[in-house]
């Protein structure tokens, strides 16, 4: 019987070599996929915090110097970084949000949360937040970031306004510090001069912002707009008020800078601290109309943080857990002289210290306790510009306008302001 031939030793030995090549393949494989995988999960794990920032100056300098930095230290499992932020476009912010473990913020007036919110490019903080912070907050500034019953941004300021005063020029006239409008609006007239008789002034009297005529509509008991839609414009005391805003306005300089040594009175708020330095200055209440009231925040409301909507939620409540422990807004508001918005640090005894150090900060801290909000709704802020025609109307005139005159430009922009509502 014949014999099948044994198969060749060369043959035996390249099936060896190849079943060994598969082998060493598959635990080449096996390290690829598990390379990959540790890769996949350094990257995951790199969650980023980004802050675009708007702020520049003496208002910035503590969250690029100080604020930031340390948040990046306390995390080294997080990227944190800083981007500028030009006007008031956020699709760039928006768009990063999107991306896994990354939580985004910036920071906004409380006048535009309503757009942002409705938008959906923010996102509501209740669920990031620890509800003992929103406690701590007094609840005349939480209501201000309120909407549709959601928390939209972290206050950061909300201060209210003072009447700067040029004291050499009070001394010069013999004149008291105004405590009323009708003080402010008799020491306007004094205290605007023509020194060298050219026919052109030298020294003025008064100055505010278009947009603060707010000011003195609160201060007799009268309301731009609820958030009921009640709106006060056309009531005969408005028209009163923007009667005489027009003299007011009359002692002006065509500038706002109380730093030009100018200017004798100026209504400004706590930024401008350190920019009017080299001047002999007071800082008085606000003056009083029927009543003694302030407001919460600038022209634009309460300044805050908010965050992006998509941000990671984790990585989210690490940075605002951060930017809300005591002595970090502490920091946040000696440095850049604004009032703190939560009870236990203005209460506390760092703050009180800082008082002693800044005493002009003494008087923003009493007419807090005067101060109100503007309602968070989205009629306020175009009822805003509405208001700030009228009033520029009344400057730009040549002659005090009338009181029937002022009373009809009154009446437009309040049926302007309810036409929001319908």
């Amino acid at each position: 019987m014949l014999r099948p031939k044994p198969a060749p030793l060369t043959v035996s030995l390249r099936a060896c070599n190849l079943r060994r090549t598969m082998r060493r393949f598959r635990r080449l494989e096996v390290m690829i996929v598990l390379l990959a995988l540790i890769s996949f999960a350094s990257h995951a794990a790199a969650a980023k915090v980004v802050l675009y920032n708007p702020l520049d100056g003496a208002e910035g300098e503590p969250l690029w110097q100080s604020i930031l930095p340390q948040f990046a230290q306390e995390s080294p499992d997080l990227e944190v970084r800083q981007l500028p932020l030009e006007g008031k476009d956020l699709t760039e912010a928006l768009n990063l949000a999107q991306q896994p473990g990354n939580a985004v913020f910036t920071i906004v007036y409380a006048l535009r949360l309503p757009q942002l919110a409705d938008e959906g490019v923010i996102a509501p903080l209740d669920e990031v937040t620890d509800p003992a912070l929103w406690e701590d907050h007094y609840p005349k500034v939480v209501k201000t970031v309120t909407y549709k019953g959601k928390i939209w941004a972290l206050p950061l300021e909300a201060n209210p306004y003072a009447l700067y005063c040029n004291l050499p020029m009070f001394r010069a006239a013999g004149l008291p510090l105004p405590k009323t409008w009708e003080d402010t609006l008799a020491a306007a007239r004094a205290l605007t001069k023509d020194f060298d008789g050219d026919g052109k002034i030298d020294q003025y009297g008064y100055t505010q912002c278009t947009y603060q005529f707010p000011l003195e509509l609160w201060s007799y008991g009268l309301n731009i707009v609820t958030e009921d839609g009640q709106v006060d414009l056309d009531a005969p005391k408005a028209a009163e008020i923007l009667h005489w805003y027009w003299e007011l306005r009359h002692y002006s300089p065509p500038h706002v800078d109380f730093e030009r040594n100018d200017v004798a009175m100026k209504i400004s708020i706590t930024d401008n601290l350190d920019r009017y330095r080299h001047l002999d200055f007071a800082v008085v209440p606000l003056p009083r109309g029927e009543r003694r009231i302030n407001s919460l925040g600038g022209s634009n409301s309460t300044l805050g943080l908010v965050m992006l909507r998509g941000s990671d939620p984790e990585a989210a409540k690490r940075f605002l857990a951060f930017w809300s422990r005591p002595e970090i807004y502490l920091r946040w508001c000696t440095w850049t002289h604004n009032l703190p918005l939560r009870r236990s640090v203005r209460e506390s005894e760092a703050y009180h210290r800082y008082l002693l150090r800044v005493p002009e900060m003494q008087v923003f801290n009493e007419e807090f306790e005067y101060a109100i909000g503007r309602p968070c709704i989205p009629q306020y802020e175009p009822a805003h510009e509405i208001v700030a025609r009228a009033t520029g109307w009344c400057s730009s005139q040549d002659t005090q306008p009338t009181i029937e005159a002022c009373q009809e430009r009154l009446h437009q922009a309040a049926e302007e302001i309810r036409a929001l509502f319908k």
